[in-house]
């Protein structure tokens, strides 16, 4: 990773370089001509002479109550390692933090300046098994020497600069990989998979995701970027063993990338299943040609594809996720797969990857919308108590007492818990449903609409109220426009709608129409209106 220092480094570097040619009485001194120009360098305040116990260090940078840089200055070379004293001085801190009732673990930066010499170490206490490693950053450097190796110092003052920016404006470069310290604007995108996003020196957005080396499909994505059917892999870069940072495209929903999950079901809302045949037609193309180049992907399913809608009407369409793939014949599936998914019939635990396992996702494209809402509406307590009730109740209807019990458990924000239990769900049961899922802001009214294997009239004045009501007002609006049949809380509702999103004028005209088309109803005032 390639450092440029700016002015600041380079005057930092020349005052140093002064100093230590001109050389100090003792290490008093020295301490009084450097710290003082260190403060106004680094722009944070430096604590001199912390002492704890019989251990001291001559200054020490706190950051969020821990102490993140500790400086050890000697006038020359003698007895003593600054590294080791310094260690000697975290363990006391440690252990006046534990007495007072704070123990966490915590990082920083160990600066020894030995005239002539500068060397950075970084440390790491680990709370929970009590102990702090130590390890030199840098080579020893001699601060001053010929000039044609002026710019070392430089570029070392400007990564001790960069540690406190990042430990302040990120909570910690512990935080962030090492290789990503010197981009702009990184992002976590995916913590637990190691995934970020990040501005190269070109000002372009890329994807880093750490993969080991081994394990990751690298020549299967290019050779399926070859395709158009992947982002490109730009850069590849050995981490810490055995992760390696693997840079990509990235795919921004500000360059007009969305995931299909989020496309095909607005399509399958408008009814526009013509644009999901599409899909399906142009990504079953393009890894079929991948399958040809006698590669395979293994996790083909739709949060894995990323689609851009051209305004003339054409789709990209990128795969995501290369972990397992690779050759065919080759490729493996791990030793865990998620049970949840559900997997071609003959997916099995390290069993080889085939070409018509890909297919079958690309096949099932609106089926697997309808699992994964269907997965997500919910995650669901057992109501063990509930479905009692439905085996002693004795009634001949078991799906009106089903019903009931999810208009009951709706109120109670638990609808689909007690429809799961109703073996044979009517057009009621989805109505009801529905309209017992509109609980705040979320996704659960549309999701339910989507699946619904039956609709009626009362279905679509149902799925109006729901969305208004739970914060998705265009969808009501776009939903309304396209309804069979409506009823006076549909109107009521739509109006809201309009209101709530400050559009009065279509509301009052929307109330008008209102006036006119349902003569027969009584209606009600939008709160909205004026």
């Amino acid at each position: 990773m390639e450092i440029t220092p700016d002015e600041e480094d380079i005057s930092m570097e020349s005052f140093l370089w002064s100093q230590v040619s001109a050389g100090f009485e003792n290490d008093d001194d020295m301490k009084e001509k450097l710290v003082h120009r260190l403060d106004r360098y680094l722009g944070e305040r430096i604590h001199r002479e912390i002492r704890l116990e019989n251990c001291s260090c001559d200054g020490i940078i706190i950051s969020r109550k821990e102490p993140r840089i500790l400086f050890r200055f000697k006038s020359e070379l003698g007895a003593g390692d600054p590294c080791f004293e310094v260690l000697g001085y975290i363990r006391n801190w440690v252990s006046q933090e534990t007495k007072a009732g704070r123990k966490a673990s915590f990082y920083g930066l160990c600066i020894s300046v030995v005239c002539p010499y500068i060397q950075v170490a970084g440390y790491v206490y680990d709370s929970a098994s009590d102990t702090i490693e130590m390890e030199p950053l840098t080579d020893i450097v001699c601060v001053y020497g010929p000039r044609q190796n002026r710019g070392r110092v430089a570029k070392l003052l400007h990564g001790i600069k960069e540690f406190l920016r990042l430990d302040l404006a990120t909570g910690g470069p512990v935080n962030l990989p090492y290789l990503l310290w010197n981009y702009k604007n990184v992002q976590v995108v995916d913590a637990e998979s190691l995934v970020f996003k990040f501005e190269d020196h070109h000002g372009c957005r890329k994807i880093a995701k750490f993969v080991v080396y081994n394990s990751y499909g690298i020549e299967a994505h290019h050779a399926w970027a070859a395709n158009g059917m992947a982002p490109a892999l730009t850069e590849l870069k050995a981490a810490t063993p055995p992760f390696y940072m693997a840079v990509m495209d990235c795919l921004a929903e500000e360059d007009g990338w969305r995931s299909c999950v989020d496309l095909v079901r607005d399509w399958k809302l408008n009814s526009s299943m013509d644009k999901v045949a599409k899909l399906q037609d142009i990504v079953k193309h393009r890894v079929q040609k991948c399958h040809d180049d006698g590669f395979v992907h293994g996790d083909l399913r739709l949060t894995n594809l990323m689609c851009k809608e051209e305004a003339n009407g054409n789709l990209e369409v990128k795969a995501l996720d290369f972990d397992w793939s690779g050759e065919k014949g080759k490729a493996m599936y791990p030793t865990i797969l998620n049970d949840k998914i559900k997997w071609h019939p003959d997916v099995k635990y390290r069993a080889l990857i085939h070409a018509e396992h890909d297919l079958w996702f690309v096949d099932r494209l609106v089926e697997q919308l309808d699992e994964l809402f269907i997965s997500d509406i919910v995650p669901l307590p057992r109501i063990e108590s509930m479905e009692g009730m439905l085996m002693e109740s004795g009634q001949d209807s078991p799906t009106l007492i089903g019903n009931l019990l999810v208009k009951m458990y709706g109120d109670c924000g638990d609808a689909w818990a007690a429809s799961q239990r109703i073996a044979s769900r009517n057009v009621f049961s989805w109505n009801i449903l529905m309209a017992a899922s509109a609980d705040g802001e979320n996704e659960k009214p549309a999701a339910i609409f989507l699946v619904m294997s039956e609709r009626d009239v009362c279905s679509w004045n149902s799925f109006v109220p729901a969305n208004a009501q739970s914060g998705h007002r265009d969808k009501a609006i776009l939903a309304f426009l396209k309804m069979p049949k409506t009823q006076s809380t549909t109107w009521n509702a739509i109006v809201s709608a309009y209101g709530d999103n400050k559009r009065i004028p279509e509301a009052k005209a929307m109330l008008d129409r209102m006036v006119k088309e349902t003569p027969r109803h009584g209606t009600q005032s939008s709160p909205h209106m004026p």
